[in-house]
């Protein structure tokens, strides 16, 4: 038999019962959480025992910077009926099965919880010959976004027959391997100008078309002068001590073209319109062999009308030509919107296009209103989520690539909810995950931030961020809201108990309150809006308090946890006892930012509100001093900003968003996604990024505030629909949930206010409308009477079972 492997807030209010129209669970969300699949940390592949063996060149372990090409060559007497396969590589590998590629793998880990991917590859393989094969890479260095551990290639494949006895098909040392030496040695790391801090990406790459080998993928190639695979080992065994299943979808890959083109300095610069995450492609006629090619990419363009490929990342590559019609495009992503390209009287450009990639999110939500800025506003944010998720999230596809455990994620959390439903699952708990138990913790006790890293891991660096630790706690409990999944809360629950040990020991006994917590504190970055951040900081122990209050939920409804339950209570209590107390203001009737600060940031009236540490009687004078500040944060904190307002004051919150969302799209920046910043041409000399999705607030927060949809009970069983009119005629929606896709679709006529809404199967909503005569409530053309529903304000409130709902008021 011969094969082929190349590697390269609850709400008690009345039950209505009328006549409804049942609705239908959405089976497409359920079968989201089916696609993916992420294992608990064991010793085989999910109770199959490991027999493959982890391979290598018989070179260094762990070179820097290095290619390896990998093959196995099968015949199989027949067409098999099942074939599956565990994938795995250190650092990467782009795996091909019969020239076709299947996917690069594994998702960025920890090797100390190596991930070895689950595929389903019947499609690939035929009856006769057939050939596995992949290019495996090796950064063999520490990353900013990777740790540095040993080089190698992992494949257990089992193939059923409907005729013939199963087969397995394991590495081993049958397997053949060859360094790519196509790929010439820089030892240049993508370190642009004016950045002080190298690893952030990876390697420039120096390609050298004669010395690939030609249809090295194929069948037909002659292997025998490559060496034997050298086996290494089957696992676990240092440094893959752990195996962790992984079960995704592929990631979406497609080709985009350029729009327009252009000739500036000796360069042909092709835009592609908006902002990708791709590897720019280009199709040439040589006349001869060693001509240096230059290309680059890059989000800006030079005053010049060149591409700013260096700044802060080093984004070019060189290409050295074989003769005739050849094509390349480089092994390493990254999101841009320019390509350049030296042109050369002895090339003939052919063709240039992107081959995109993104997580493989399903377009699940809707969103529209009567004002089209907002539908605008609402898609760019879609679009930019997008592009930031990977095979993990990642705060900028441009200049880090980082899976930022919070943080970043927490926001990404809400955005992808929205916008992708069930599909946007697998991203977020497996950033939790990496928060918990895939995860080297400090010697004190604290989680890294950004991880997997082997990089600037010191005090001052984003590697221990110690207010996201606080959020990956509160992150947990909204993941459990959104999608209801007790496993993982039980999984990770020890390390929550840990990492609130840890906190605690910085509360200090003078004041009860947090004080000199180490390290970096985020909150709103950059510093464009600063806070007055000292000792005994506000935010964070507004932060603290709801970590808390989080921890204590879920003690409380998954884990039974009582004595943790009751300490956490007895914490949580007097923490807002001290917040208050030390950190209230009765003159000025705020929180100030700090202990003794007389400064008090629009950021900390915000973190207070959020997180119920503001009395009742004190609120409005802190919403108007909120609204006084107008913009007066970051464009991520916004989303925290806004949503504190939303209720209060929607059209202040619904202007904002025209103002400041709206403005940015007329910046010369603009490349079709949201900004790291609101003005990233000021930002530390022009290097914040063009693409990065914490930015995209409303597009969480229009379903969230103007459809007025959000969960009360875990999993969705119970959920909200308060809409915010604002200034808006009408809006409509479709949020998905784990029990099936809701709907909403509201209109403000003169006098009277329409709603209808779609309530799943074994659920149930509170629903408040808007009303000015409370004798006129029509339920599904029935009219209801004053004890068959609550007032609360301006708002009737009614309960509704599943079903489908047509509601009219007077307005």
């Amino acid at each position: 038999m011969k094969v082929v492997i190349l590697i390269v807030l609850s709400m008690c209010s009345l039950t209505i019962l009328l006549s409804q129209t049942t609705s239908k669970s959405n089976l497409n969300f359920t079968d989201n959480y089916t696609k993916s699949y992420i294992s608990t940390p064991s010793k085989t592949l999910d109770g199959i025992k490991p027999e493959a063996k982890w391979i290598w060149d018989s070179g260094n372990p762990n070179p820097i910077d290095y290619y390896l090409l990998v093959r196995k060559e099968i015949n199989l007497s027949e067409t098999p009926q099942k074939v599956t396969a565990f994938i795995s590589a250190y650092s990467f590998a782009d795996v091909y099965i019969n020239g076709k590629l299947l996917d690069r793998c594994p998702i960025n880990c920890d090797p100390e919880f190596q991930v070895y991917e689950y595929y389903d590859i019947t499609k690939f393989l035929k009856q006769g010959d057939n050939t596995i094969s992949a290019v495996v890479y090796n950064y063999g260095t520490g990353m900013h976004h990777r740790l540095n551990a040993q080089a190698g290639f992992f494949f257990q494949s089992k193939i059923d027959f409907e005729k013939e006895k199963s087969i397995n098909i394991p590495s081993d040392k049958s397997w053949k391997v060859t360094r790519a030496l196509a790929w010439e040695e820089t030892n240049k790391l993508r370190t642009g100008s004016g950045e002080n801090r190298p690893n952030l990406i990876g390697f420039n790459e120096r390609f050298n078309a004669s010395l690939m080998p030609e249809k090295w993928q194929e069948n037909v190639f002659n292997d025998s002068n490559w060496e034997d695979a050298h086996e290494i080992g089957i696992p676990p065994f240092v440094p893959w001590n752990n195996i962790v299943v992984v079960k995704r979808p592929v990631l979406e890959r497609n080709i985009s073209t350029s729009i327009r083109t252009w000739r500036a300095n000796n360069t042909i610069i092709y835009d592609f319109g908006a902002e990708i995450t791709a590897s720019p492609i280009f199709e040439i006629e040589s006349s001869r062999e060693g001509i240096v090619v230059d290309i680059g990419t890059g989000e800006r363009l030079n005053s010049d009308s060149t591409v700013n490929a260096t700044k802060r990342v080093d984004f070019t590559d060189q290409y050295i030509t074989k003769k005739g019609v050849q094509s390349w495009q480089p092994s390493t992503w990254r999101g841009f919107r320019y390509f350049y390209i030296h042109p050369n009287d002895s090339i003939k450009i052919i063709n240039v296009s992107a081959a995109t990639r993104n997580y493989n999110l399903e377009d699940e939500s809707s969103f529209e209103c009567s004002d089209t800025l907002l539908k605008k506003i609402w898609k760019i944010g879609k679009n930019t989520v997008k592009l930031c998720s990977q095979d993990t999230y990642m705060d900028t596809p441009w200049r880090e690539q980082t899976h930022y455990i919070a943080g970043d994620a927490r926001f990404l959390q809400k955005y992808a909810f929205y916008s992708f439903g069930g599909s946007s699952n697998f991203l977020i708990k497996y950033n939790i995950l990496c928060g918990a138990e895939s995860q080297r913790w400090s010697e004190e006790g604290a989680i890294r931030s950004r991880y997997p890293t082997g990089w600037l891991l010191g005090p001052n660096t984003s590697a221990y961020l110690f207010d996201y630790e606080l959020e990956w706690i509160i992150m947990l409990g909204e993941y459990y809201k959104y999608f209801g999944d007790k496993d993982l809360v039980k999984q990770v629950y020890p390390n929550l108990v840990k990492l609130l040990g840890y906190i605690q020991k910085y509360v200090s006994v003078e004041h009860g309150l947090i004080k000199d917590a180490p390290g970096w504190i985020v909150l709103d970055h950059p510093r464009n809006y600063p806070m007055d951040l000292k000792n005994e900081i506000t935010a964070v122990n507004c932060l603290y308090y709801a970590a808390l209050e989080q921890a204590i939920q879920l003690a409380e409804s998954v884990l039974n946890d009582q004595t943790n339950l009751k300490k956490w209570k007895e914490q949580a209590n007097e923490l807002r006892t001290n917040i208050r107390k030390w950190l209230w203001s009765e003159k000025n009737k705020l929180f100030r930012d700090s202990f003794g600060s007389e400064v008090f940031s629009q950021q900390t009236q915000v973190y207070a509100l959020l997180y119920n540490l503001v009395d009742d009687s004190e609120r409005v004078n802190v919403v108007k001093y909120i609204m006084d500040k107008g913009r007066n944060s970051e464009q991520s904190f916004a989303y925290y900003v806004l949503y504190s307002m939303f209720n209060d004051n929607p059209e202040w919150a619904l202007d904002y968003i025209r103002k400041y969302w709206g403005e940015q799209m007329k910046s010369p920046y603009f490349n079709g996604v949201w900004h790291e910043a609101w003005d990233v041409a000021s930002w530390k000399g022009e290097v914040g990024t063009t693409s990065h999705a914490w930015s995209s607030g409303p597009t969480a927060l229009l379903p969230q505030k103007v459809l007025g949809i959000e969960p009360l009970e875990a999993g969705w069983k119970t959920f909200i629909v308060k809409p915010n009119i604002g200034n808006l005629t009408w809006a409509n929606g479709i949020v998905p949930s784990p029990m099936g896709n809701i709907s909403v679709d509201w209109n403000k006529s003169k006098n009277k206010f329409k709603l209808n809404i779609k309530v799943p199967d074994k659920t149930s909503a509170t629903v408040y409308v808007p009303y000015s005569d409370e004798n006129y409530v029509i339920v599904n053309g029935k009219s209801l009477y004053k004890n068959q529903y609550k007032r609360d304000n301006n708002f009737i409130e009614l309960r509704l079972n599943h079903g489908t709902y047509s509601i009219v008021s007077k307005f």
